[in-house]
Order: structure tokens, then C-alpha cells, then sequence
């Protein structure tokens, strides 16, 4: 029971790092995932401060342009203000300050073109490559082994099994740990030997059952293994063969010593004389005869 409690242990130790190794392949696969989309991140704040430069730079030179525009705006307002009988020098010393241009102060249609042009660029740009990314993420969690799915199915059996095990082993650890004796403020003088003979006779009573109880269990474990592992028998559609090792264990004709059994000498007819008398019994047999004694 011990071994076979082992073996089920160390495979169930196997599939946990079986499961353990498949995570950690996900995990590395997740974070060079994560790893490629910091990148792709990185690589795309960087063309958004690029195209953030340029859109400030234009708007500075917009900035100069107006400024230069207001500024040549008040000259040629400055030389319509003059009298029309200024002299030539004069005029020549003000027109070399610079050309005359119109009181009406625009920007200009092709700066403010370029500068919609690149803002429907840059968001353009942007949308673009979140797609993409998005798109990148999903095709690399696609192509990710899914996770395993660990079943909640419940196995009564099994179940039942081990709360009757870990039952008997608490009887069996009672009965080794804790001592019990005769009460003998109860009994009469001169039947102190046959109090501690009944009492002895419980014990063993007990133990036996004990035993009854550890053998009956481990059928029920050995039937429940059979039924479970791969190799234990040949199922048909007819019927069931069993193994070699099976048949070989169903057609044992070899007596295996499995106890004895001691009669008190009381119990035995006058005549009698105290011998030893071997029983050959099947497992029914035995079992029936046990039921007896504990009865």
C-alpha cells in the first residue's frame, strides 16, 4: 500500500513539473512578447517626437512669418502716410527700408496646408501602427499553446478509499498507543485469572479484527488498481481475460500459512488431547470463519 502510494506521488510530482515547464515556456514566450511590444512602443514615441519637432518648428516659423508680415504691413502703411511732395531722396531712403506690400495681414495657404498635412499624417501615423501592434499581440497569443485545463470531476471512489484508509490507520495507531486492562475492583476474589483471560481473549478478538478489517481494505485497493491500470486485464466485447500473472494468481494450488488459531484447553472435550490441526481454506472459507469468531 506504502509503494503504491509512492508510485502515485512520483507521478503526480511528474505532472506537476510537466505543467511547471509548459508555464514557464508560456511565461518566456508572454515576455518576449511583452518585450517586442516595449520596442514597437519605443520605436513609435520616437517618430511621435520626431513629427512633434516638426509640427513646432513649422508653427515657430508661422510665428516669424506673421511677425514679418505686420512688420512690412506698418512700412507700407508708413509711406501711404507720406505728403506726395516728399523728395526723391527721401523717398529713396524709405523704400530702402523695404518693399511695399498690402495692409492686409493672411497667413500663408500653402503653410497652413503643409501643417493639416502633417497632422493628419502624424494621427495617421499613430492609428496605423497601434493597429499593427494590436494586431502583432493578438497573432503571437494566438500562436501561444493554450493553458491546461484542470478537470474538477470528483472520483468517489477514490475518495472513499482514502477516508476508510485514513480511518483504519487511526484505529490501528489506537489500539497500538492505548493500553486497556480488566477492570478488577469488579471482580469477585479468586476469578482474577479468568477476568484477565476474557480480557485477553478481547484483545485478540480486536486485533484479529483489526487485521479483518487491514485485509478487507487492501482487496478493495488491489480490485480498484486492476480496474484502473492499463495492463491489468484484456477487455473484449464479450467478456474479460485475464492477465498471465492473474490467472497464474486464480489457479495457485501451492497452501500459503496466513495464522493460527489456539483453542483454549477448556474449551476442548475431556478426552482430547492437544495436537495441532492444519485447515486448507479458500478466501470465502476464511472469511466465514472469521466472521464467526468475531461475532
Amino acid at each position: 500500500m506504502t509503494i503504491r502510494k509512492e508510485l502515485a506521488e512520483k507521478k503526480l510530482g511528474n505532472v506537476n513539473k510537466d505543467y511547471e515547464l509548459t508555464i514557464e515556456k508560456l511565461q518566456r514566450k508572454l515576455e518576449e512578447a511583452h518585450n517586442n511590444y516595449k520596442k514597437k512602443e519605443k520605436e513609435f514615441e520616437e517618430t511621435l517626437d520626431h513629427l512633434q519637432t516638426d509640427i513646432d518648428s513649422l508653427e515657430n516659423e508661422k510665428g516669424e512669418m506673421k511677425e514679418k508680415l505686420k512688420l512690412l504691413s506698418k512700412k507700407a502703411q508708413i509711406e501711404v502716410s507720406l505728403p506726395k511732395s516728399i523728395s526723391g531722396s527721401q523717398l529713396s531712403s524709405l523704400q530702402s527700408i523695404g518693399p511695399t506690400l498690402p495692409a492686409v495681414v493672411k497667413d500663408s495657404p500653402l503653410l497652413m496646408q503643409e501643417i493639416d498635412n502633417l497632422k493628419r499624417l502624424f494621427h495617421q501615423e499613430r492609428n496605423e501602427r497601434i493597429k499593427l501592434q494590436n494586431q502583432k499581440v493578438k497573432e503571437q497569443l494566438d500562436t501561444l499553446t493554450p493553458l491546461p485545463s484542470f478537470k474538477n470531476d470528483r472520483d468517489e471512489v477514490l475518495e472513499n478509499l482514502f477516508k476508510e484508509g485514513a480511518t483504519l490507520k487511526k484505529e490501528i495507531l489506537s489500539a497500538l498507543t492505548k493500553s486497556s486492562f480488566p477492570p478488577m475492583y469488579k471482580v469477585k476474589p479468586g476469578n482474577g485469572a479468568e477476568a484477565w483471560r476474557r480480557h485477553f481473549l478481547e484483545e485478540r478478538d480486536r486485533i484479529l479484527s483489526l487485521k479483518l478489517k487491514a485485509v478487507q481494505f487492501q482487496a478493495k485497493v488491489a480490485a480498484e488498481t486492476i480496474k484502473r491500470k492499463r495492463g491489468g486485464k484484456i477487455e473484449a466485447d464479450f467478456t474479460i481475460f485475464p492477465t498471465k500473472e492473474m490467472a497464474k494468481a486464480l489457479t495457485e494450488t501451492k497452501s500459503v500459512k496466513v495464522g493460527y488459531l489456539k483453542i483454549p484447553k477448556s474449551c476442548l472435550p475431556t478426552n482430547e488431547k492437544p495436537r495441532i490441526v492444519n485447515l486448507e481454506l479458500d478466501f470465502e472459507n476464511l472469511q466465514k470463519i472469521l466472521k464467526t469468531l468475531l461475532q
